[in-house]
């Protein structure tokens, strides 16, 4: 019986959905007391560390351990989640000219060390009793002040860039959000991917990212900063989790 679990979380089940899956295909662990330290979002796939029994007791020290992501990011279109599972809006709609690329090749740098991020408006963190997705999705999250924190960038890496055309990004994001266990805005969400996309040609920029960070770093909002920054909107594509530490997905077991 292991006391640390290291499962691979599939794109659209939550962490408890995830650990509940596992329970049903390994029986032993069913009267256990399981927990993950460490969420992933609905829509981020990858290592997901599960604390078992007493293990629990140690939830701060595997809380603390920095993380290791991949990502894809898509220029020219802003979402309010700041990844596919949201409201899109197109904000350049062509693919990143020499300009804007060379202004990221400067600006990632700049990203490394500590710095303050505030929460998305699509997160749990609480504000007067309510999580921010309530006030966002109240339209009211401009009534409030979004909660900030310290976090630290190690390092981000870029791997290049690619393009996607319109109708591979409209399939790649229909799929996923219909992937998504729960209520979480789904056919509004399609709906709007599709009245924004279905008809173009456009065709989009797409860098691929690693990045090692302190616990609790959004790489979504990080994502978002991208965006703001070339003045092109960007959002996340995909996020995979591939290391907690000294943990990796080599061993990960795989649910779903």
């Amino acid at each position: 019986m292991e006391n640390v679990l290291c499962l691979y979380k599939p794109v659209g089940l939550s962490p408890l959905g995830c650990i509940r899956l596992f329970q049903e295909t390994n029986p032993s662990y069913q009267e256990l007391t399981l927990s993950y330290a460490g969420r992933l979002d609905p829509m981020a796939e990858g290592l997901l560390l599960v604390l078992v029994g007493n293990e629990n007791k140690q939830r701060a020290k595997y809380l603390s351990l920095k993380k290791t992501y991949q990502f894809r990011v898509v220029f020219g279109i802003r979402t309010d989640s700041y990844d596919k599972m949201g409201m899109p809006k197109l904000r350049y709609g062509k693919t990143l000219d020499k300009e804007r690329k060379d202004m990221l090749k400067k600006y990632i740098p700049t990203l490394l060390g500590e710095s303050i991020q505030e929460y998305p408006p699509y997160s749990s963190k609480t504000v007067n009793g309510k999580p921010l997705f309530y006030w966002a999705r109240e339209g009211k999250i401009s009534s409030i002040v979004r909660p900030s924190k310290k976090v630290t960038i190690s390092s981000l890496t870029g791997h290049g860039l690619g393009t996607i055309p319109s109708q591979k990004l409209l399939s790649q994001v229909v799929s996923s959000v219909q992937s998504v266990d729960g209520l979480f805005r789904q056919q509004e969400i399609i709906g709007a991917w599709n009245r924004l996309l279905q008809n173009s040609k456009a065709t989009f920029s797409v860098y691929t990212f690693t990045l090692t960070c302190s616990s609790g770093t959004y790489v979504r909002s990080l994502v978002n900063q991208f965006g703001e920054y070339l003045k092109t909107g960007a959002f996340a594509l995909s996020i995979k989790r591939t290391r907690i530490g000294d943990f990796t997905l080599v061993n990960a077991t795989h649910v779903g």
